[in-house]
C-alpha cells in the first residue's frame, strides 16, 4: 500500500511539471512593436498547446488596428493598422497594448508604439519638387546661426516636372526642435495657386523670433540649439487622362539651423524716429531694449550720440530679467539752435553694468545700431522751440484742448503761422485761439488747440503741429495726446456737482424724489384694499 501511494505521488509530481512545461510554454517572438507608416507587422507565437487566444482590435490615439492569426503561418499573428498613420500629429509618439495568451498559461503583453515621422499627410507620386532655395537673416545672425529677435525670409522655389496640371496648390511651414519634440512655430499654411505641367513658382515667407513664438522654449535649446525648417507643398492632380487624377500629391523639403542664446547680450529693437525733420524741430525716438540672453541683467544704460551735433544722452534701465525680459523707452532730443540742414548719423550702444558695450561671444557682434536723418528746411530763416500739453478735457466724444508755446529763438521778430494735421483719425475738426501769432526775439505765445474728438477712441492719439513762417516750413511737431475712454450712465462714486452743472444734478434729484414719493403712495394704496 506504501509503494502504491508512492508511486501515485510521484506520477502527480510528474504530471504538475508535465503540466507546468505547458503553463510557461507561451513565447513571443517580439513583446514591443512600432508603426511609423501603414505596414502591417507580425509576431510569432510559439506554445504547445494549439489554442492561441488574442485581442482582435485595439486603438492607439486615433488609429484602430486589427489583430488576426494567419491562416497558412502557424503561429504568426498580423497587426495590420486601419487608419491613415499620417494623420497623427507629426514626430508625436503614442503607446498601447494587446494581449496574447492560450488556454494553459498567463496572459502576454505586446506595446505598440506609433508616431508620424512623415512631414506629407500624402505620397509623393512625383508631380512636385520643393526646395528651400535661399534665406535671409535682419539682426543679429546670420546664415545657418539665428539669435531670438532676428527676422528671417525664406525663398521657397516650387516645380511642376510632370505633364500633368496640379491645382489647388498649397504652401505650409513650421520650425520643428528635434532635440525635444516641439515645434517653435506651428505648421502655418502660406500661399495656395494652381500650377500647370512643367511650371514653377516662387514663394517667400519670413517670421521673427520673437513673443510669437515662446522664447522660453529657446533655453531648452542652449545644449544643441538645433532647430529644423520644414515646407512642405500639397496639391491636387487636375488631368482626367492620369490614374491620378484627383488624387493629392505632397513634397517637402527641410533645412537645419541653430538658435544661438549668449549668456550676457542685451540689444535694441524696434527703434523708431523720423527720417527727417525742419530745423527747428525735436527729434523724437522710442524703442525697446531686450535681454536675449540667459542670465539676468542689472544697470543697463543705452547711451546715444550724434557726434556732428556734439549730443550726448544716456537712458537708464535697471533691471531685465533673463526670461527674455524688456522696456520700452523713448526721449525728446533737442536739436541745436544752430543746426545746419543736411544728413546726420545718430548712434546707439547698449551697455552693461560697467559701461561695456554688449558683446554676443559667438561672434564678437557689438550690440550697436547707427541710423540716418535729415534736418531739411532753411535753418537761417525764422526760428521757434514748440512746446504742446494737454490743457483741459481728455475723454473720447468730448473736447479736448492742447496748449502750445511758441518761443522765438531766431535773432529778431517772426510772425508764425500754424497748421494741424494728422488727427482725423481721431477727431472730426479743430479750432485754433489764433492761427498766426507774431512774437519778438526770446519771446514765447501761447496758443490754444480745441479738437471735437469722436466717440469709441481710447488710448494716445498722434496729431503733428507745423509752424511756418515766411511760407516755409520751419517746424513739425509731433505730439501725443491721451484720451479716456467714453463712460456710459455714470455710477454712484466718482462724479461731483461742478459749477455749470449744478441746475442738472437738480433736475435728477426731484426726479428721483419724484419717484420715490409714487412708490410710497402706492404701496400705502394698496395696504388700504
Amino acid at each position: 500500500m506504501k509503494n502504491k501511494t508512492l508511486s501515485l505521488f510521484i506520477a502527480g509530481i510528474f504530471a504538475f511539471v508535465f503540466l507546468m512545461s505547458f503553463a510557461s510554454a507561451l513565447t513571443l517572438s517580439s513583446s514591443s512593436l512600432t508603426f511609423n507608416d501603414n505596414n502591417s507587422k507580425t509576431i510569432t507565437v510559439t506554445n504547445n498547446v494549439s489554442a492561441i487566444n488574442y485581442d482582435p482590435s485595439f486603438t492607439i490615439g486615433t488609429i484602430e488596428f486589427f489583430v488576426s492569426l494567419n491562416e497558412t503561418l502557424a503561429g504568426v499573428l498580423t497587426i495590420t493598422p486601419q487608419d491613415n498613420i499620417k494623420d497623427l500629429d507629426f514626430n508625436k509618439e503614442y503607446s498601447g497594448s494587446f494581449l496574447v495568451w492560450d488556454d494553459i498559461s498567463e496572459k502576454k503583453t505586446v506595446t505598440v508604439k506609433v508616431s508620424n515621422s512623415d512631414f506629407c499627410k500624402y505620397s509623393d507620386i512625383n508631380y512636385l519638387n520643393i526646395e528651400i532655395s535661399d534665406w535671409s537673416v535682419a539682426g543679429y545672425g546670420d546664415d545657418d546661426e539665428w539669435f531670438p529677435l532676428d527676422t528671417i525670409e525664406i525663398e521657397v522655389e516650387i516645380e511642376n516636372s510632370n505633364n500633368h496640371d496640379l491645382e489647388n496648390v498649397e504652401i505650409e511651414w513650421g520650425l520643428y526642435d528635434e532635440e525635444n519634440e516641439q515645434w517653435l512655430f506651428e505648421v502655418d499654411d502660406e500661399d495656395e495657386f494652381d500650377l500647370d505641367e512643367d511650371e514653377d513658382e516662387t514663394i517667400t515667407f519670413s517670421f521673427t523670433l520673437d513673443k510669437s513664438v515662446d522664447l522660453d522654449d529657446f533655453e531648452d535649446l542652449l545644449d544643441t540649439g538645433n532647430i529644423k525648417l520644414y515646407v512642405r507643398a500639397t496639391g491636387t492632380v487636375d488631368d482626367s487622362s492620369s490614374s491620378y487624377n484627383n488624387e493629392k500629391t505632397c513634397v517637402y523639403d527641410t533645412e537645419n539651423f541653430e538658435v544661438i542664446i549668449e549668456k550676457d547680450f542685451v540689444i535694441l529693437k524696434n527703434l523708431e524716429m523720423p527720417n527727417s525733420i525742419s530745423c527747428n524741430s525735436q527729434l523724437q525716438i522710442s524703442g525697446e531694449v531686450w535681454n536675449i540672453g540667459s542670465k539676468d541683467q542689472d544697470d543697463i544704460e543705452v547711451k546715444i550720440v550724434i557726434p556732428d551735433l556734439d549730443i550726448e544722452e544716456y537712458i537708464e534701465i535697471e533691471e531685465l530679467k533673463k526670461d527674455f525680459d524688456k522696456e520700452e523707452f523713448s526721449l525728446t532730443l533737442e536739436l541745436p539752435e544752430d543746426v545746419q540742414a543736411g544728413s546726420y548719423t545718430i548712434k546707439f550702444f547698449v551697455l552693461d553694468e560697467d559701461g561695456d558695450i554688449y558683446e554676443a561671444d559667438n561672434d564678437d557682434e557689438l550690440s550697436t545700431f547707427s541710423q540716418t536723418f535729415t534736418v531739411v528746411g532753411d535753418c537761417s530763416a525764422a526760428k521757434v522751440k514748440v512746446n504742446a500739453t494737454l490743457y483741459e478735457g481728455g475723454k473720447a466724444g468730448q473736447p479736448l484742448t492742447v496748449k502750445a508755446t511758441l518761443t522765438n529763438t531766431g535773432a529778431k521778430s517772426a510772425t508764425y503761422l500754424i497748421n494741424i494735421a494728422g488727427y482725423n483719425g481721431w477727431a472730426d475738426s479743430y479750432e485754433l485761439s489764433q492761427s498766426s501769432v507774431t512774437i519778438n526775439s526770446g519771446n514765447s505765445a501761447d496758443v490754444l488747440i480745441t479738437f471735437n474728438t469722436k466717440k469709441g477712441i481710447q488710448g494716445d492719439q498722434l496729431f503733428t503741429l507745423d509752424v511756418l513762417s515766411d511760407s516755409q516750413l520751419i517746424a513739425s511737431q509731433p505730439v501725443s495726446v491721451p484720451i479716456e475712454g467714453s463712460s456710459g450712465f455714470l455710477g454712484i462714486t466718482g462724479f461731483a456737482i461742478n459749477e455749470g452743472n449744478w441746475y442738472v444734478w437738480g433736475i435728477i434729484l426731484l426726479d428721483i424724489i419724484f419717484v420715490i414719493v409714487i412708490i410710497i403712495i402706492a404701496v400705502r394704496i394698496a395696504r388700504r384694499k
